[in-house]
């Protein structure tokens, strides 16, 4: 979010038992991206501070589509790839599919995966990122070193 210029704007989705919005102000969830401005990202990085994960591993379908309907010139996916869903990379590049006259169901917006932790999962984000003219980024769980 510092390497944002206030003309650029964005939005905060969290998801696992249900889609958590952004909220600048407490109790009031943002619907629409906001400008980057310093102000802004102070209080979304206070938010991200209070903010619980979700442990459910439920599959992000529900917070793309949320993603999606903000109509925004990227997403970036930070997830493990834990999911109890078979082939839901398959649902999501249906929904970031563009219907249209002109569009011959093309890809909507690019989704960047950034994936955390669980290498088993690895094919599937990677795929993810590909159908969806995005980039991907695997980051290893890290090690605990033990004093001597």
């Amino acid at each position: 979010l510092q390497s944002m210029k206030p003309k650029q704007r964005f939005a905060i989705l969290f998801f696992g038992g249900s889609v958590e919005t952004l909220e600048l102000v407490p109790g009031q969830k943002i619907d629409q991206p906001v400008s980057a401005t310093q102000e802004n990202i102070e209080k979304a990085v206070q938010w991200l501070r209070k903010i619980t994960i979700q442990k459910d591993g439920k599959p992000p379908i529900d917070a793309i589509k949320s993603a999606l309907e903000l109509e925004p010139d990227g997403i970036f996916l930070l997830f493990d790839g834990d999911t109890k869903l078979d082939n839901w990379t398959q649902s999501v590049r249906r929904l970031n599919t563009v219907d249209g006259l002109l569009s011959d169901g093309a890809m909507g917006v690019p989704i960047h995966v950034i994936h955390f932790f669980r290498d088993e999962f690895q094919r599937s984000m990677q795929l993810l990122a590909q159908e969806n003219g995005g980039t991907y980024r695997f980051v290893p769980k890290p090690t605990v070193r033990s004093l001597p």
